[in-house]
């Protein structure tokens, strides 16, 4: 099997890779320029619903709150997932303290006890413990979320929605999909995956299969999958000889590769650590040479959509 590294030409990878320590960024935020000051407590715990607008990492959140009293208090910080029937489950998947000082509204940090992963458009709840001098984080006026309370095991839904002070701290997690079809080479279609997915300051691996042995192959990287050269991507390739073959990402960087034994190539695309590349996509394609096929000569496989993950 053959593995290419890439010698990029295009501007987007010209960065420098360099170690880094983690820290999450602000992912999702209600309310947060909010002049108005938190001013209801009880001894119910109550929890705000948030849906993840794509695959997250999530181990802080931050919430705008203060005391009824001066002083200190150590109050729970809590992140639930969604249960079977639609409302936040009895027990959490992460947890944390956080102390609460004095009467001045300010942000506060809520660091949990381990990551919770989530995908894209799953829905989880962030709270604190009850303490009848912690005001909940919300506001009379603002963007409005689902809110459930509890005293005791079981949650119900609050009366109205609130309108919460809070900020998602998280790392996107790269991910990759499928799409497209290939055509036929040799009584195979060739096939393209993503082994490893794209987050910055890593390397992706994309996998080419289903290829003749001993065959010079090249993987496409591409920066579009609607537009390439001012054609409209998918291109079906019928009309230059190659009929039932697509051409489905923009052929903007090419891998050079020979297939080995078992049809099969390796691509490594290093990823700058460098945040604003976060949730951008690229996309890729194989192209096997095989006189025999078409007209063309040429053998097209599926495509891959990979996006970018890390801490944006």
């Amino acid at each position: 099997m053959t593995t290419a590294k890439p010698r990029f030409a295009a501007s987007l990878f010209v960065a420098t890779l360099f170690a880094a320590a983690p820290v999450q960024a602000q992912c999702l935020s209600m309310n947060e320029n909010t002049t108005e000051v938190p001013s209801n407590a009880n001894s119910n715990q109550r929890c705000y619903k948030f849906v993840a607008p794509h695959n997250m990492v999530v181990q802080d959140f931050q919430f705008y709150t203060r005391r009824t009293q001066n002083g200190n208090v150590t109050v729970g910080t809590f992140l639930y997932l969604e249960n079977a029937g639609g409302g936040p489950t009895a027990t959490h998947a992460a947890s944390g303290t956080t102390t609460v000082s004095g009467q001045t509204p300010t942000w506060y940090t809520a660091n949990l006890s381990q990551p919770v992963t989530l995908v894209k458009d799953e829905v989880f709840y962030l709270a604190l413990g009850a303490n009848t001098t912690v005001c909940f984080p919300h506001v009379a006026n603002g963007d409005t979320t689902e809110a459930w309370t509890r005293s005791s095991q079981n949650w119900s839904i609050n009366n109205t929605e609130k309108a919460v002070v809070m900020r998602v701290m998280c790392d996107y997690v790269g991910t990759s999909r499928q799409f497209g079809t290939g055509c036929v080479v040799q009584g195979q279609t060739p096939d393209t995956r993503g082994l490893v997915p794209a987050n910055i300051n890593q390397t992706a691996v994309v996998r080419g299969r289903r290829m003749p042995p001993a065959a010079a192959a090249l993987c496409y990287m591409g920066f579009s999958d609607s537009v390439y050269s001012g054609f409209a991507l998918p291109f079906p390739l019928d009309v230059l000889g190659a009929p039932t073959c697509s051409a489905y990402v923009s052929l903007d960087i090419s891998y050079s590769h020979v297939t080995d034994s078992q049809g099969k190539t390796t691509t490594q695309i290093p990823i700058p650590n460098d945040p604003s590349l976060v949730l951008g996509k690229l996309y890729f394609q194989h192209i096997v040479i095989d006189p025999n096929t078409n007209a063309l000569g040429l053998g097209w496989s599926n495509a891959v959509e990979m996006v970018i993950g890390g801490t944006p």
